[in-house]
């Protein structure tokens, strides 16, 4: 058999394999690499927007904030009182609970009040402070058998006394 020419159809025993452009020897067709820019692209924008946010998220908080004041903080001593307190004349549970001293005051008597224990009360006193200038006030104290007693007692003694 004579040479087939390129342009002659081949026969059975010549069959020639032409592979078209863009196949690997194996005959599988590969697909052209082209150079790929969208990936960076997109990774760029990304970084560019998370950049963003962030900076707009620390400009909020920082200008929200307003500089700081220093705060003047005055401390005020309780006033003492100047006098030493008398001694009460009786001791008892109920006598002890007494202040002796309130503030710039002290005791300077104390008296038993026998008005209150007409009225019912246990025990009771009337007693003196005073801050050793012009400063006075007077306390009375009482103790009943019940709540309801010290009540009827509040009540009568508070009969026409001015309501705030």
């Amino acid at each position: 058999m004579p040479p087939a020419s390129s342009s002659a159809r081949p026969t059975r025993g010549q069959l020639r394999i032409r592979r078209p452009p863009g196949t690997e020897s194996r005959g599988i067709p590969v697909a052209p690499s082209a150079p790929s820019r969208g990936r960076p692209l997109v990774l760029v924008a990304c970084v560019a927007v998370v950049g963003v946010v962030v900076a707009v998220a620390a400009w909020f908080v920082v200008s929200g904030r307003q500089s700081p004041t220093p705060a003047t903080t005055t401390v005020r001593v309780s006033p003492t009182p100047t006098l030493t307190p008398v001694q009460r004349p009786t001791t008892n549970a109920f006598v002890d609970r007494l202040p002796s001293t309130t503030l710039q005051y002290a005791l300077v008597s104390s008296e038993p009040e026998p008005a209150w224990v007409d009225a019912g009360a246990i025990e009771a006193y009337v007693e003196q402070f005073s801050d050793g200038g012009s400063g006075t006030f007077t306390l009375r104290a009482g103790q009943w058998s019940t709540a309801e007693a010290a009540d009827a007692a509040f009540l009568a003694f508070t009969a026409g006394a001015e309501r705030p």
